[in-house]
């Protein structure tokens, strides 16, 4: 993927297609760059190598320069051609762009708790507010193409990413649990429990839940969406992704902070640790750390490195970022508290999350015969 970059138009950027033969191969979109950023920030996690983190700001740049993001309202837009140096942008705004981008920058605070990637973290967050209708109690929709019926095969997945990605960013950065579980409980309450109401088993999924009852669609699309959104309540029962480090145990709600929790741009300790479910997986990811550090070290010494005026900025940003957070974001208190009141809000609800996620396989299952 790093070979890829392509620095001969645009001043960077992942093509969308690989071959020249491909239509859209002089198009730079936002997802291509977004799963490559996204992919970064989660192996600099797992491996704590320094380097991932800085493409993962080499990626954030470039989208950020080339106007892909709207830095006033935090909204990710489609692509831009090659053609004219990506001078023209595309504003279509899918929501698997903004949700790799917010979970990407969730495990790059997570994993630096640097105030820059807890800032990033909460301002992609807000943007997310587009795709919430308010009018309907705050349900999420595909804002580029469901109102208009124009969505197709890949576009009614989008969800999907989107609440799946809203969950992982709960447990990586706990301060936005509330609002995350806030927005998936309306989009259930209000939507998906009218919208799964459907087809010969009476538990098949639509399209739209902005519609009152099933909209007669149906397909793999269709459940993943509403099935990632009704698991995603769960995410408070399970710990946050593993490490190739091995840490002293924690617990979920203690792996991590709010931004402001430390100044500093370096990986700090409580932000990696992880409860393993079985005492072998440690020994074992113990025994091969040292032979695979070795050979990753040696892979990435062939990757390209950003500039050194790249990461002096990014170093000044992260600085910047990390003072100003202190008085912008919530208390570590306040996202321990957030955590451990999990259970509260749960109890009761179990049950019915139980019943939900059963009714959405056994319709995935219906569907796939």
């Amino acid at each position: 993927m790093a070979g890829r970059w392509d620095t001969s138009t645009c001043n960077g950027g992942l093509r969308w297609q690989i071959f020249e033969s491909n239509n859209g191969y002089d198009y730079k979109n936002t997802i291509s760059n977004a799963g490559l950023f996204l992919l970064a920030a989660r192996l600099a996690r797992y491996t704590g190598n320094i380097v991932y983190v800085d493409w993962a700001e080499r990626i954030w740049n470039w989208i950020e320069g080339v106007r892909l993001l709207d830095t006033e309202h935090y909204y990710f837009y489609d692509g831009a051609s090659v053609t004219d140096n990506c001078a023209n942008i595309t504003t279509y705004q899918w929501s698997y762009n903004a949700a790799c981008f917010l979970a990407g920058s969730a495990y790059l605070y997570n994993f630096t708790q640097s105030g820059l990637w807890g800032d990033r973290t909460e301002n992609i967050l807000n943007g997310l507010q587009v795709f919430f209708d308010s009018d309907s109690g705050g349900v999420m929709y595909e804002v580029a193409c469901e109102l208009t019926e124009k969505c197709n095969t890949d576009m009614r997945s989008f969800k999907a990413y989107l609440s799946r990605y809203m969950g992982l960013t709960a447990i990586l950065a706990p301060w936005t649990y509330d609002r995350i579980y806030a927005h998936l409980v309306n989009t259930i309450v209000n939507g998906i429990a009218q919208s799964c109401t459907g087809g010969n088993d009476g538990v098949t999924c639509g399209t739209s839940w902005l519609v009152q009852g099933w909209d007669n669609t149906a397909g793999l699309g269709q459940q993943m969406s509403a099935l990632e959104t009704v698991q995603n309540l769960l995410i408070n029962k399970v710990p946050a992704p593993y490490t190739g480090r091995i840490l002293p145990s924690s617990e979920p709600s203690e792996l991590s902070g709010s931004p402001e929790s430390s100044e500093s741009s370096q990986p700090s300790e409580t932000s990696v640790l992880f409860e393993s479910s079985e005492s072998s997986e440690s020994s074992q990811l113990s025994q091969s750390s040292d032979s695979s550090e070795s050979s990753e070290s040696s892979e990435l010494s062939e990757l390209p490195e950003p500039s050194a005026s790249s990461e002096s900025s990014q170093s000044s940003q992260a600085s910047e970022s990390s003072q100003s957070s202190e008085s912008s974001q919530p208390s570590q208190s306040s996202a321990s508290e957030s955590m451990s009141n999990d259970n509260d809000r749960s109890t009761g609800g179990d049950e019915m999350v139980s019943l939900l996620l059963i009714m959405l396989l056994g319709a995935s299952w219906w569907i796939t015969m």
